[in-house]
């Protein structure tokens, strides 16, 4: 059986940290948590379209032709980018041309986009996917990481709808964590192909992501929240192979995978020149140093450069895994289990992984992807 949400719980988890968050003695750390997680309910019962199930909320909001929704909406959008978009991590210009670089590397040649990609529709139910991300995650072999994924697959925090999501509507799945009440929640769009199998997979292990290590924004260098999630996609599509589906829909998967890496790094780098020639003016872009992109791109298009190198790390912890099952397997946890440090560059040789060898395999990657995208050749090398 797929549970649904208990709605009324939610607002009554709302309403207790409302009320907590009225309180001007409690510490720094306690209010961003009970923050973060006002923003989980609300976006809970937003997605769910019941934050407004009051006759006055509707009364209010037809009267204002939906301004009030929008209202309240923007309210918790400006609490929530202010938490994770102001940001005083470490950069310096040799970490900007190292991410840069990057970028370049991942940055195909090719005119396509991950759009262009359609799945075909599947026989599956939900209890169905369900099963098949748990045995994924038994295949895995990892007690603690299957537990984890347990408390989602089996228990009352995951949620699929036909429809999409409210307030982000062009997410296939979206996590969303409660620090108050130590749950972490997904929300799965189900267009019935395969496509919504991997992204319920993905979700799944941003909750084991959440329940392995309590990581604040304020406290930990943001932006490599995809580096688990990216790491078991790679691994559960050849697992889907390796079950005997569709060749045809296993490589629209391995397709739209690395296509988003490929469309991500063409738009940062988009952006970047963008953003300096705004800032600078054009010959500033044409002759754009680390510097000038330091002082001229948004917190946003950082994020965006630190999402391109979670990809590369991901890509470099799926072939340990390969490779080496155990090593593999506790370089992602260890991963998980640390919050990197805000005062200094991300160092990620600890798992293994040096800044020469993620330079090698974001070329290796742009290359790979150079060959393969909408190729007509299935059989082409796997990950």
């Amino acid at each position: 059986m797929v549970h649904k949400w208990n709605v009324k719980q939610i607002r009554e988890n709302k309403r207790y940290i409302e009320s907590r968050l009225k309180n001007h003695h409690i510490s720094g750390e306690e209010k961003e948590k009970l923050r973060l997680s006002l923003i989980t309910n609300v976006s809970l019962l937003c997605a769910s379209d019941s934050l407004f199930h009051t006759k006055l909320g509707y009364a209010i909001n037809d009267l204002l032709s939906k301004k009030f929704s929008v209202c309240r909406e923007r309210k918790y959008a400006q609490m929530e980018s202010d938490m994770f978009l102001k940001s005083n991590d470490y950069i310096d210009e040799e970490y900007i041309n190292f991410l840069f670089k990057i970028a370049q590397n991942l940055s195909a040649d090719v005119n396509s986009s991950d759009s262009d990609i359609e799945f075909s529709k599947i026989s599956l139910s939900e209890e169905d996917m369900i099963k098949i991300s748990e045995s994924f995650y038994q295949h895995l072999g990892d007690n603690e990481i299957l537990t984890h994924a347990k408390k989602t697959l089996n228990g009352d925090t995951l949620q699929f709808q036909e429809s999409s999501i409210t307030g982000y509507e062009d997410a296939k799945g979206l996590n969303l964590g409660d620090w108050v009440f130590n749950k972490s929640y997904c929300i799965i769009t189900n267009s019935h192909d395969l496509y919504t199998l991997q992204a319920l997979n993905h979700e799944v292990m941003h909750t084991v992501d959440f329940y392995e290590c309590d990581k604040l924004p304020s406290e930990k260098y943001y932006g490599f929240q995809e580096i688990p999630t990216y790491t078991i996609d790679y691994l559960f599509i050849d697992y889907l192979d390796e079950l005997g589906f569709d060749n045809v829909e296993i490589q629209k998967l391995r397709d739209k995978k690395f296509t988003y890496l490929q469309d991500l790094a063409k738009l940062t780098i988009l952006k970047i020149k963008t953003e300096v020639t705004k800032a600078k003016g054009l010959k500033a872009m044409k002759n754009m140093t680390a510097k000038d992109i330091m002082e001229s791109v948004s917190v946003e298009t950082m994020k965006h450069l630190l999402e391109l190198e979670s990809g590369v790390i991901a890509y470099g912890l799926q072939s340990q895994i390969k490779n080496n099952k155990e090593i593999g397997i506790s370089n992602l946890k260890q991963f998980m289990k640390q919050a990197l440090s805000k005062d200094k560059k991300p160092d990620f040789s600890d798992i293994g992984l040096t800044d020469e060898m993620l330079l090698e395999l974001s070329s290796e990657l742009g290359a790979y992807s150079r060959e393969t995208i909408y190729s007509e050749n299935i059989g082409k090398p796997k990950l």
